[in-house]
């Protein structure tokens, strides 16, 4: 599984994704090849050695011809996408970044009227987001993953006026997302880059565990005293997030047997070993309804399964079919709570991410226990479970990122 991950230490804009991927090896020829697909005229992109602080990255400028429509509303972005050449994928994405962003103005503002861009703006956004999209897919990218946001501080221009940083609708789009100030008083984090980043990245958080391969860095339009404004974007083969094994499908078909008899059934199945059973309601011949019995099993206990089938139901055959499985590593704990031990199944997910589950025979000894209702145990044990917030680690400069 190949990674991204961004590190936004100094923030993050669509023109610093686009120089962090190409210095990191993206192919411009075959990016501008791709982006001919927009239904666009007047743009050229151009690329430059550029140097932040310690950093030597490259810096992508977007150069627009003079248009003769003078704007676009955002909702208008939308239908030059859908108009466009690109494949499905890359239009489902590009037009999933522009709805949250509209989605974010709206919810910042009561509407999205009011966000209009000027004709050479509105084409040098569609580059910076379509240019981003594109980029990860010809780099192979599975799996983005992104750094606390860097979204620095001080005041920024909306709508004619002076807020403070974040900006309303940057604050809407990071919404979930953690986030920090840091470094010079200045927007670090653009809209372009919030909508981009929060839409495409799957994971926030510290450095994931790779084989890192390469790192690029993606210079910013401003340069700022003792400040590297540069994004850094690593790319690398992660650990396989599953593990693969093979096992054993037990499947019969049944029509003539007493419902009553499925829940022992079961429950024996289980305690010889299968790892699950399941009942599906099935049509056979000539009309009858029927029970699809399914047991999945490891293939030494295939044998004692198959028995116990035979001798708890009416069936006169048993299919047995060999099948490959795929699983998310998975460890079994104990952890002290207010209710005692309590055992725990740990699952890694993408990422080396660990999420903990209670199991669910004690969370419900626990209810006949208590008196509690069961899901407010189950909920209250997920919560107690999560990992704790991940402290800001120390950026190049010195300061947090």
């Amino acid at each position: 599984m190949k990674i991204a991950y961004f590190d936004c230490f100094s923030g993050v804009s669509g023109d610093m994704i686009l120089g962090a991927m190409v210095d990191a090896g993206l192919e411009l020829p075959r990016l501008k090849m791709r982006l001919n697909q927009l239904p666009l005229k007047g743009f050229e992109l151009k690329t430059h050695s550029s140097q932040r602080g310690p950093f030597i990255g490259t810096k992508v400028d977007i150069h627009v011809q003079p248009q003769k429509q003078k704007s676009y509303e955002i909702r208008e972005l939308e239908n030059v996408i859908r108009h466009s050449r690109l494949d499905d994928s890359t239009k489902k994405t590009v037009e999933a970044v522009l709805e949250r962003w509209i989605k974010a103005e709206i919810k910042a503002h009561g509407t999205a009227k009011g966000l209009r861009f000027q004709a050479n703006q509105a084409i040098d956004l569609l580059i910076d987001i379509v240019g981003c999209v594109l980029g990860l897919s010809l780099m192979g990218i599975d799996e983005v993953m992104a750094s606390p946001l860097n979204l620095g501080s001080g005041l920024v221009d909306v709508h004619g006026q002076k807020v403070p940083v974040p900006a309303p609708t940057t604050a809407e789009l990071v919404r979930g997302f953690t986030v920090y100030a840091g470094g010079p008083p200045q927007e670090l984090t653009t809209p372009t880059g919030a909508a981009i980043i929060t839409t495409l990245v799957t994971t926030s958080g510290s450095f994931p565990e790779m084989r890192l391969q390469k790192v690029g860095y993606g210079a910013g339009s401003r340069e700022f005293p003792n400040w590297p404004n540069m994004l850094r974007m690593l790319v690398g083969e992660g650990r396989p997030v599953t593990q693969e094994d093979r096992m054993t499908l037990l499947e019969t078909a049944i029509d003539d047997l007493n419902p009553q008899v499925y829940e022992h059934l079961m429950e024996r199945l289980f305690a010889a070993g299968a790892l699950d059973v399941y009942l599906t309601s099935i049509t056979m011949k000539k009309g009858r309804p029927g029970i699809l019995l399914s047991a999945l099993a490891e293939p030494h206990q295939a044998q004692a399964l198959m028995e116990i089938v035979f001798e708890e139901t009416t069936t006169l055959g048993i299919r047995q079919t060999e099948v490959q499985r795929r699983k998310l590593p998975r460890a079994s704990q104990e952890v002290e709570t207010r209710f005692g031990r309590v055992r725990v199944k740990a699952v890694t997910r993408s990422g080396g991410l660990q999420k903990r589950l209670p199991e669910y025979e004690d969370c419900k000894r626990i209810a006949q226990e208590t008196g509690l209702p069961l899901r407010q145990i189950m909920d209250e044990l997920e919560q107690a479970f999560k990992p704790p917030a991940r402290t800001p680690r120390q950026n190049p400069t010195g300061g947090p990122s």
